[in-house]
């Protein structure tokens, strides 16, 4: 095989790696959170070693500020603000997330 299709076979086993963690994540939610830790850590160590997008839900579950994971009710606080944004606050370091949830400033007519 060629360089560069064992590079893309490699990419692609390890985006079904990311996936498989992220559910594991979702699965066992009430279940021991050191896992769930354990988990998000590996699932963005593969896309940082691979170089692959870090989807959505990992982007959500991993600080920016400490890089630790946030565990909602656990490692962070998440509230309601105005405009029907959702704000999460890293309990570790105190880093706050705002997450908008209306796309009503971004669709033109």
């Amino acid at each position: 095989m060629k360089k560069r299709t064992l590079r893309e076979e490699r990419r692609k086993i390890a985006k079904e790696r990311v996936k498989i963690l992220l559910e594991k994540v979702v699965n066992n939610w009430p279940a021991c959170s050191k896992k769930r830790r354990r988990y998000i850590e590996l699932a963005r160590e593969i896309c940082l070693k691979y170089r692959l997008k870090q989807p959505i839900l990992l982007r959500r579950l991993i600080c920016k500020k400490c890089k630790k994971p946030i565990l909602p009710g656990i490692d962070s606080r998440i509230r309601i603000g105005k405009r029907g944004t959702v704000i999460i606050t890293c309990l570790n370091c105190g880093n706050i997330k705002r997450i908008p949830t209306s796309l009503e400033g971004k669709i033109s007519k």
